[in-house]
């Protein structure tokens, strides 16, 4: 506006800013108009550009272009210099940047205010004159809070946290394990166990079934044999919530409801049943169990490990009838196999017009096929055929389905199958109440009849109930001994590299068959897994094949591999890809989704309160405190307090739900009557609404216009302004409520002619480590109690709740309807005839990684970007003696300004060039660490690359990026369970790279592979290794 000089910049109907801007008047006092000038010699600029913006995009801000303006900047002092390209956007933006450089706090701060922004032009344009390209001096003043650079003044920025993005992405966390190709018999008994209560469910009601129809003992034998009941309650549960996959149990909840109905048989009664739950019992859990990640995966990944195509075509065949269909599962674990892979799925089915769209999974096709027919006509080819049971393919032998899949299926493609290979004792009564016969396969009739007609059985999940097989074509051509090569892979000396690039490039162009076999020579720590996933990306990838005994004790079942050695027909003939025996088995290493219920926890002394969450009360949980990671010898800066009671307030609320509660003033008539019987002095005339602004009415009436002498309040915007004015001549007003304070809320001066004060009251504040607030502490603690003594101060009643009822007791408080002080009871309290010392209460508490003060934490490769972060993180959680390994040692800004962070806040940084690589080195790091306390933890974060396909490869380029990883972490490994008796982490930084393989990666692959079996070598051996 024109006339006044304010104001507004809005968008989308909202102010994004406001203010008044104006000229200056002829002959006023211009402050801070001379620049800021150069600055001593003492200021060294040791941040450059690249460095104060990769510290600026760490904290979440993106600046490009003429936005990154800084050009350098001192450590510990705050000078600068600034870039001027003559837009004036860019430099003050520039010079905002600068002053939240400081902070440190590495948040996203948002500048919300600015008291005071002074521009003369003149001398911007003298100062960038004189200074040229070398750039223009800025300073900020910490204690004016100002920043001056050439002829601009900047005074009073106020900055608040931004938010954390909502929606981010949940990350996919994974485990990278070994996985044997066929369950022995302690997992299958183990997959039983996790349907075994439900078939005992079954079973019980199975035999009240029978004993309500009169069987005696020897005839509920004669049908059922061998069962156990479930406990009465296990019954219960079950019946009280029956599960969607629980389609047996449903159809004999069903029979039973009808038993003892005269007008029909036990016969019609089941048969009725069965034929009304038909989908139900397809969807039954016992036909369902093995569709999970664990198993169908570990199966799945075999298909795709040996495939190596970047698109993988599966065929599933499906009988008229079928109303269930492998899809939605072999589709979703495909992707999770590898999320580039290409899934082309196609059903075949006898009338596939009949099949409901919500029933595939999305981009399924659907073939029209004749089970009757054995021709492989209209059917696509296929790397993967699918079957679910053999109930679809009529009435069909194993033999003649293992034929027609003999036919259908090309060679080396898979099939999968999923048979039940056993009844539970409730489906042999419904059999023979029923008088059907449903269909089990003997695992030994299926493998011998698929055997016959040309497949190797290589893998197999079971539960003893049902059963996943997967089958591979054999090729039809004799397997040729002399064209297989084996080559013997070490860790000690890298000659076989050069062997390895001929024959990779010999073997590209010959048929399927003839095969490079890689033979780990180290038990236990060879690299040989993530090598083979690497080289399967690269020219003559699809003819590599490994083999490894990565068993952590006895002898070494795999070194005497040699395609002549009768021993080794068996793998030869399955020509699998990855070969890894270990602990009596063969398998592959396979990623799993980390399954956990919820985040590990611990019992522990020392916990607090949080929502995992924020709004969610469900989430409610304790976690493991800081406390219990303290120095020894930090007891002496303060008092442990052991905490009996702990009450709530508006403000755990509105943290937990992220909200403010509903206004607990006097609203309801019951809390009115509650005040009243509290201070009977109080009477009618003394309530009003605080709802609206109604009150102020009624208190200027009451008082005859005089106000009152005393405010205490927690009204925001128009209803403060009112409580204001509500305020007697020589009043007190005492501000508890936040909102206006935070906003900056105008209040007008004109009420202090009242000879009025205004008070913020910050209770808070008083909890701080300020030693000028200890007294005030005091004096506040004084009072409460000599007023409650007096009877001035009357506490509330307190409604009380357990502390494993802290969700109901927030939920209670945010309802608004509680009269008196919520409280959690931490622990009871003692007699109060004996007072006695406090015992030890171990609460469940979720785990929460903190680091000890008094222990030391080594990090190799800790001046590297990530080594940086791991660095800043670990002081962030209690870390004060950091020992950072890198050869090159601190050589740039951004290490120099992480370096001084962490010194500000307490810890003590050492940085070590020792090679860790060799034992000397290792051990030189592990002892300088120990000399400032006992070593808690080593990390190692060491990476060299020299990415290239194998045919560029080198024995040198593999020993380079092997050293850090490989020999670094075996000395390491050794070393510490030697010096380092107090050790709890011992983490290795591997990568994707060595599960998944990655073209280019073949040295890194290996050198990542080692680390993960030194770390499975630490695990087994009762040693921290992650």
């Amino acid at each position: 506006m024109r006339a006044s000089g304010e104001f507004e910049v809005c968008e989308a109907g909202t102010v994004a800013a406001s203010g008044r801007i104006r000229m200056a008047e002829p002959g006023e006092k211009l402050l801070d108009k001379e620049p800021p000038g150069t600055p001593a010699e003492t200021v060294a600029y040791e941040l450059e550009t690249e460095d104060i913006y990769k510290e600026l995009r760490l904290r979440g801000y993106q600046y490009h272009g003429g936005f990154q303006g800084i050009l350098k900047a001192d450590l510990h002092k705050p000078y600068g210099k600034l870039q001027w390209e003559g837009n004036w956007v860019t430099f003050i933006d520039t010079m905002l940047q600068f002053s939240v450089l400081g902070s440190p706090q590495r948040s996203l701060n948002l500048p919300v205010r600015i008291q005071s922004c002074r521009v003369y032009p003149g001398i911007q344009a003298r100062v960038a004159e004189e200074v040229g390209d070398a750039g223009i001096d800025i300073v900020y003043d910490p204690y004016l809070n100002t920043c001056r650079a050439g002829g601009v003044s900047m005074r009073g920025l106020k900055a608040s946290v931004a938010p954390r993005r909502a929606g981010q992405q949940t990350p996919l966390l994974e485990e990278y394990q070994f996985v044997p190709y066929s369950d022995d018999e302690a997992a299958r008994k183990e997959r039983e166990m996790c349907v075994r209560e439900y078939i005992d469910v079954c079973c019980s009601v199975a035999l009240r079934i029978l004993e309500s129809c009169g069987k005696n003992k020897a005839q509920i034998s004669d049908v059922m044999n061998a069962f156990r009941e479930a406990p009465e309650q296990v019954l219960n549960r079950y019946l009280e919530n029956l599960a969607e996959n629980h389609g047996l149990l449903r159809v004999l909840t069903a029979i039973q409801q009808q038993a003892n109905d005269p007008a029909s048989s036990l016969v019609s009664t089941v048969q009725s049943a069965l034929a009304a739950h038909k989908e139900d019992l397809e969807r039954d859990v016992l036909n369902t169990a093995l569709f999970e990640e664990n198993p169908l995966r570990h199966v799945l990944d075999v298909v795709v490990e040996n495939m190596n195509v970047k698109k993988i075509r599966v065929l599933e065949l499906a009988g008229e009838g079928s109303d269930t269909f492998l899809a939605p599962w072999v589709s979703q674990l495909l992707r999770l196999s590898n999320i580039l892979l290409k899934i082309e799925y196609t059903i075949a089915h006898p009338s596939p017009d009949k099949l409901a769209s919500e029933q595939l999974p999305e981009g399924t096709r659907t073939v029209v096929w004749d089970p009757a027919s054995a021709s492989k006509n209209g059917l696509p080819d296929a790397d993967l055929i699918v079957l679910l049971g053999v109930g679809g393919q009529g009435s069909k032998s194993l033999e003649t389905l293992a034929g027609e899949l003999s036919v259908r299926c090309r060679e080396q493609a898979f099939v999968l199958l999923a048979l039940r290979t056993a009844l539970t004792s409730a489906e042999m009564f419904l059999s023979t109440a029923g008088k059907v016969s449903p269909k089990v396969h003997a695992i030994d009739a299926v493998e011998a009849a698929f055997c016959a007609h040309g497949f190797r059985l290589v893998g197999l999940k079971s539960n003893n109930i049902s059963t996943l097989f997967l089958l591979r074509k054999s090729s039809a051509a004799p397997f040729d001994l002399a064209k297989q090569e084996v080559i013997t892979v070490k860790n000690s000396g890298f000659e076989w590299v050069e062997s390895l690039k001929a024959k990779a490039l010999e073997y590209d162009n010959k048929p399927a068959g003839e095969n490079i076999w890689l033979l780990a020579e180290d038990a236990a720590v060879s690299g040989i897994v993530g090598l083979t996933n690497c080289l399967r990306q690269e020219t003559g990838g699809s003819h590599i094949r490994c083999v490894f005994n990565a068993s952590i004790k006895g002898a070494n079942n795999a070194a005497n591999f040699h395609p002549s050695n009768p021993a080794c027909k068996d793998i030869l003939e399955k020509d699998l890809v990855m070969n890894v025996f270990k602990d009596g088995q063969w398998g592959s290493y396979r990623h799993l989704v980390t399954q956990s219920c919820g985040a590990p926890k611990t019992t522990t002394e020392y916990a607090f309160l949080n929502v995992q969450t924020r709004g969610d009360l469900s989430s409610l949980q304790w976690y493991e405190s800081p406390l219990r990671y303290a120095s020894p010898s930090s007891g002496a800066d303060g008092v442990l307090c052991s905490v009996y009671y702990a009450p709530l307030n508006f403000r755990d609320i509105m943290l937990a739900t992220g909200k403010l509660p509903p206004d607990a003033l006097p609203g309801s008539k019951e809390k009115k009557e509650f005040l009243k019987r509290r201070f009977p002095q109080l009477q009618d005339r003394h309530f009003a609404n605080s709802r609206d602004l109604s009150f102020e009415e009624h208190v200027l009436s009451e008082t005859k216009g005089r106000g009152v002498d005393l405010v205490l309040n927690s009204l925001a915007e128009e209803k403060l302004q009112a409580s204001v004015r509500c305020l007697a001549t020589h009043g007190r007003f005492l501000e508890i409520g936040k909102f206006d304070l935070s906003k900056n809320s105008p209040l007008g001066m004109s009420v202090f002619l009242k000879n009025v004060t205004f008070h913020g009251i910050l209770l808070d504040a008083l909890f701080g480590d300020d030693p000028f607030v200890a007294a005030d502490k005091r004096r506040v603690a004084e009072l409460v109690r000599e007023g409650i003594a007096s009877g001035a101060v009357r506490p509330l009643d307190a409604i009380r709740f357990s502390r494993n009822q802290a969700e109901e007791a927030f939920r209670f408080m945010a309802s608004g309807k509680h009269m008196g002080k919520v409280v959690l009871e931490v622990r009871p309290e003692e007699t109060p005839l004996k007072t006695t010392s406090a015992l030890p209460l171990n609460v469940e508490a979720v785990v929460r990684t903190c680091f000890y003060e008094h222990k030391s934490y080594v990090i190799v490769g800790g001046l590297g970007g990530f080594g940086l972060e791991l660095a800043d993180w670990m002081v962030s959680r209690g870390c004060r003696k950091l020992l950072l390994s890198a050869r090159s040692g601190v050589c740039t800004g951004y290490q120099k300004l992480c370096l001084h962070r962490w010194q500000h806040a307490g810890a003590k940084v050492i940085v070590s060039k020792a090679d860790v690589s060799t034992e000397q080195g290792a051990r030189q790091i592990i002892q300088e660490a120990t000399n400032v306390g006992p070593v808690g933890g080593i990390f190692n974060l060491a990476m060299v690359l020299r990415d290239a396909l194998l045919e560029n490869q080198t024995p040198e380029s593999f020993e380079t990026v092997c050293k850090p990883k490989c020999d670094g972490t075996q000395h390491l490994d050794e070393l510490s369970r030697k010096l380092c008796p107090e050790l709890e982490h011992f983490v290795v930084f591997s990568s994707v790279t060595c599960g998944r393989g990655n073209a280019g990666q073949t040295n890194y692959g290996y050198a990542n592979s080692v680390m993960e079996r030194i770390c499975e070598r630490r695990v087994a051996d009762g040693l921290p290794g992650e």
